[in-house]
């Protein structure tokens, strides 16, 4: 069992089976065809945006952001999750203004995208 099986709502940090989440959310119970990273919303943003992104079949996830030189700067996601449409949010409190990129990585997938954070 992961977290989204055992709580309706996953546990902020280290999930109790070794799941990493940081305020991740399971929208529904549709199975997407594919995976699928969306554009951030709000961009531009301050302080906090949603993250949306589809998972097809259950997979290891990564969801992480980076600063505009390439630097992690926070890991969202990284773990096994079920198949299904999620979103995760990123609070940008304590980063500076700028670009920023988040990637989406499985083993089948990898997509990134730009956001913005105004202050």
């Amino acid at each position: 069992n992961d977290c989204m099986v055992c709580h309706s709502t996953p546990p902020t940090g280290a999930g109790p089976h070794g799941v990493l989440y940081i305020g991740i959310i399971k929208i529904g119970e549709e199975i997407p065809v594919k995976y699928n990273l969306y554009q951030n919303y709000p961009n531009p943003f301050n302080p906090a945006t949603v993250i949306k992104f589809e998972i097809p079949k259950r997979s290891y996830v990564n969801l992480k952001v980076f600063d505009a030189i390439g630097r992690e700067v926070e890991d969202l996601v990284n773990g096994t999750i079920d198949a299904g449409v999620y979103t995760a949010k990123w609070d940008a409190e304590k980063y500076n203004s700028g670009v920023y990129f988040y990637m989406l990585k499985t083993e089948n997938y990898m997509q990134s995208r730009k956001m913005i954070v105004i202050k």
